[in-house]
């Protein structure tokens, strides 16, 4: 079966019943947002391999056409959010999935982003609490130099 994975989800939904005569029922595809994935026959969604901080970074959805499971993965994130200390979701790809998505999947992918939100959120808190404490050992010093300046003179 080699070059199947060069054929995008149509093509081998065609292929079906040879695919299954096989025994491939279960396939993987690859792909961004804005490619042909089947994204409107979409029925679940979880968490996918890739984690990073707090989250799975990758949604892993699946659909089942034929008699054949696709399987494949959106990333949440960008590839430049790898190696930083903080998410950079990608909300183009976001709005990309979620227009593809028929309306029971789109909640689904909600509630499962709703979770990746509360983790997202507290990460946020623990940034903000470093910067108050960054702002506030800035201004002691400040403080400090303007006491000695104030001194002097």
């Amino acid at each position: 079966m080699n070059g199947l994975e060069e054929r995008n989800w149509e093509e081998l939904a065609a292929m079906a019943e040879d695919l299954k005569k096989v025994g491939m029922t279960r396939l993987y595809l690859h792909g961004r947002a804005g490619q042909s994935l089947p994204w409107s026959i979409a029925s679940e969604c979880e968490p996918g391999g890739s984690h990073r901080l707090d989250i799975s970074t990758s949604v892993r959805f699946s659909a089942l056409h034929k008699g054949i499971t696709f399987v494949w993965s959106f990333d949440l994130e960008k590839q430049s959010a790898n190696g930083k200390g903080y998410y950079e979701i990608d909300r183009d790809g976001l709005a990309q999935v979620f227009a593809k998505l028929p309306a029971n999947m789109r909640l689904k992918f909600a509630e499962y982003l709703a979770d990746c939100a509360e983790k997202i959120h507290a990460k946020g808190d623990e940034h903000q609490g470093y910067a108050n404490r960054q702002f506030a050992d800035a201004n002691l010093l400040r403080v400090i130099v303007a006491a000695v300046k104030g001194g002097v003179e």
